[in-house]
């Protein structure tokens, strides 16, 4: 399963996610299945397309493909920091890619080809600098949740919630935001990349329109999208996926505001909640696959 931050978890731990929840009910059903989450917590098309690239190594049964609106920002080269470093570590990729890219993607693969011939890193030492950071933070968080878990067993790690953003937030800002994230916003398309793979290989896909809070103010259906532009892409995701042939689910209106921390990341009973319509669909398609 590849896909953004809500596919991710994030914040949960990864027991905990809608993907962990699918494998609890495959194992206490014994089906001999298991959903593999790549999940990265940012949202991009583009880096998607590379991960998906790169696991075709290990030969997928199945993918799940968790999509939002936000998955087709149109933005390229490195639209966050620390996209960039995922970018720049996978120099080679992007190379490669660029070179012979997927259906639809030809021009960010050439623009972060060209921006690394360029030694285009606008934040390059800051990022290095974060990382070190990063990982003596997470050196200890490790250390301590496996101290703890051994310790004290019985213990049952909490998680913060984070600020919902409700109905306060400026309708007006959302839309001069979109703007300019979302122009040509169908122009590079996964979809078109996982029925290329599905074509050549045979593997099953899955498109799981990923569910997002409801919370309109004015012309807005959330804080990150206007209503008519989220309701066009709900109509075009579902013919995209029909027209090329790749299995649909669609989720986007499937919880309520109170299974959401904040626009897109659901509860821990999101998460169960949306792993119980999940882990049936992914079952019944294995099943016919295997027939």
């Amino acid at each position: 399963m590849i896909g953004n931050s809500s596919i991710f978890g994030f914040p949960w731990p990864y027991e905990r996610s809608a993907v962990g929840f699918v494998n609890q009910k495959f194992e206490s059903q014994r089906v001999p299945a298991h959903l593999f989450n790549l999940g990265f917590v940012f949202t991009y098309q583009t880096k998607e397309a590379m991960i998906l690239s790169e696991s075709l190594a290990y030969r997928p049964d199945f993918i799940v493909y968790g999509v939002t609106f936000d998955d087709f920002a149109h933005l390229a080269p490195y639209p966050y920091p620390p996209l960039a470093t995922f970018f720049d570590s996978n120099s080679r990729l992007v190379t490669q890619l660029a070179a012979d890219p997927p259906p639809t993607f030809e021009e960010p693969f050439r623009l972060y080809r060209d921006a690394q011939a360029a030694s285009v890193r606008p934040w390059a030492s800051w990022i290095e600098f974060r990382e070190v950071g990063t990982f003596v933070r997470l050196a200890v968080e490790q250390t301590a949740k496996l101290l703890r878990q051994k310790m004290f067993p019985e213990f049952e790690e909490k998680i913060p919630r984070t600020h919902r953003t409700g109905s306060r937030y400026s309708c007006r800002k959302t839309l001069r935001s979109f703007e300019g994230k979302y122009v040509n916003w169908k122009d590079w398309n996964m979809l078109r990349y996982l029925a290329q793979l599905r074509a050549e290989t045979g593997v099953e896909v899955l498109v799981v329109n990923w569910p997002v809070v409801h919370e309109p103010r004015g012309d807005c259906y959330n804080v990150r999208y206007p209503t008519d532009d989220f309701l066009d892409y709900v109509d075009w995701l579902e013919n995209e996926a029909s027209e090329l042939g790749l299995e649909y689910m669609d989720l986007h209106d499937h919880l309520t505001r109170r299974d959401f921390l904040d626009s897109v990341h659901p509860t821990l009973s999101g998460q169960r909640k949306t792993a119980a319509k999940l882990a049936p669909r992914i079952r019944s398609l294995l099943d016919r696959g295997s027939q």
